[in-house]
């Protein structure tokens, strides 16, 4: 493994790109809405985003062993010194929320705070109810997250943007689950794509959702501008990826990484 493909390793094995996503998207939505972005926002989402994933790896790990991907196994090593950083991050966490938000507003980010503990606690149960599968759950939840701000600023362009990027979100998602299909029933694991044999049906699924995209584009009578531009650029990435390039061993052993940083096209909304 030379130096890049390490760095790469590393980066996506502690969620590094999937935090810096985020934080991406969360600037880049709020710009697009004319609001200015909150900095101890910014650094929540980015300490949430850590805590949340690192936390349902070792989950994973403790319930199909660390052997299921290098990933896990290379957390499963680490994972003493994952608790250590976990704590650091949640003091920091705890300075900002204390310091920086209103009553009303820690109330909001407490009641989120229980939304996300209850799934990373019970997801393998709720996984069992089709609208409660973990790819949706984590679809709405990360979006909701990224949105956090613009909802709470400007309701209604908003919970388009939202809408659009929970679907695009969930086309990624989706995208993953059908990489990652053989090694995920090789090791037991639960997956959105298992249950479908041909792939017929998540394919149908996938297909509706650039048109539902669209619908909701007229429906709120929105423009074309740059940020709904990078969602459905964002789908097209995965559509291109999945559909010419799915048995390269390249895209199946770097996907996650590159899903990630394809929401980096959400940059195009400061080009206006």
């Amino acid at each position: 493994m030379n130096v890049i493909r390490l760095f790469f390793f590393y980066v996506n094995s502690l969620s590094i790109d999937i935090a810096f996503a985020a934080a991406i998207g969360f600037i880049s939505i709020n710009h697009s809405l004319n609001i200015q972005s909150r900095f101890e926002l910014v650094v929540l989402l980015i300490i949430g985003t850590f805590l949340m994933y690192w936390a349902d790896h070792i989950i994973d790990i403790q319930i199909y062993g660390k052997n299921i991907s290098k990933r896990h196994f290379f957390l499963s090593k680490i994972k003493k010194s994952l608790l250590v950083l976990s704590l650091l991050l949640l003091l920091i966490g705890s300075f900002f929320i204390f310091n920086f938000f209103s009553s009303k507003e820690l109330l909001i980010l407490l009641i989120f705070g229980c939304f996300l503990l209850v799934y990373l606690l019970f997801h393998k149960a709720l996984n069992k109810w089709k609208l409660l599968k973990k790819e949706i759950l984590v679809s709405v939840l990360y979006s909701v997250s990224i949105c956090f701000q613009a909802l709470f600023s400007e309701f209604g362009n908003s919970f388009a943007i939202f809408s659009l990027l929970t679907l695009t979100v969930f086309y990624s998602i989706t995208s993953l689950s059908i990489i990652e299909l053989n090694s995920d029933v090789q090791n037991g694991i639960p997956n959105f794509a298992s249950s479908d044999k041909d792939l017929s049906r998540i394919t149908l699924l996938r297909n509706c959702i650039p048109i539902i995209c669209l619908l909701i584009l007229v429906f709120f009578k929105l423009q074309l501008e740059p940020i709904y531009i990078a969602f459905f650029g964002i789908q097209f990435i995965h559509f291109v990826l999945l559909k010419l390039f799915k048995d390269s061993r390249f895209i199946q052993a770097n996907y996650r990484l590159i899903s990630e940083l394809s929401f980096c096209f959400q940059l195009i909304a400061f080009v206006q």
